[in-house]
């Protein structure tokens, strides 16, 4: 499975898009639950901010509850190395059941992209998160970046697959998402 392949297909050629730096995060993750609910967990705030919150992270502003829908923007604050690192995320694409997409617009890094995809398996669900990120280069170095920032992103990345299965493969799903889904259906009429 390529997901990079499976994406240019469906979205055209998206290389450039990718931010121009060779600091790259790649993790694959199963759920035993189906990719759907998978899904609609991955863009549920509570989730995201409990695992931001177990990595020293809080929500400055923006969306603070529900499902998060495309354009939508959630300003992040990680504390870290003595220093605030400030996150301006905006979902910039979404593909129902398939595919998250969120960058930053404005914040610590340089640039930076995650790239979510599901892909739908015969017991469950594969959760592949890619991250495309570069820093200032006036004030980093490889060093930094390879045992602290790095380090950083997979402890969130890790933090909040591990919440994500808790919730998707139990019965907490239930009780976040049967609401949420009725007030999204409701606000789309």
């Amino acid at each position: 499975f390529s997901s990079r392949r499976r994406h240019t297909r469906l979205q055209g050629d998206w290389s450039s898009d990718v931010c121009s730096s060779d600091l790259f995060i790649h993790i694959t993750n199963f759920i035993a639950a189906p990719s759907e609910i998978v899904y609609d967990l991955s863009r549920h705030m509570l989730l995201q901010k409990t695992a931001m919150e177990k990595i020293g992270g809080k929500q400055v502003r923006g969306v603070s509850s529900g499902l998060l829908s495309n354009q939508d923007i959630v300003l992040w604050n990680i504390h870290f190395l003595k220093k605030d690192f400030l996150f301006n995320l905006k979902i910039t694409d979404l593909t129902p059941g398939l595919f998250i997409q969120e960058e930053m617009f404005q914040g610590s890094f340089e640039s930076f992209k995650h790239l979510r995809h599901f892909k739908k398996i015969q017991n469950g669900t594969l959760v592949i998160d890619e991250i495309f990120y570069s820093l200032p280069k006036k004030f980093w170095s490889g060093w930094i970046d390879r045992f602290f920032v790095n380090g950083k992103l997979h402890e969130l990345l890790k933090e909040r697959n591990k919440i994500l299965k808790e919730y998707a493969e139990s019965n907490k799903w239930k009780a976040l998402l049967t609401k949420d889904r009725k007030s999204t259906r409701l606000n789309s009429s």
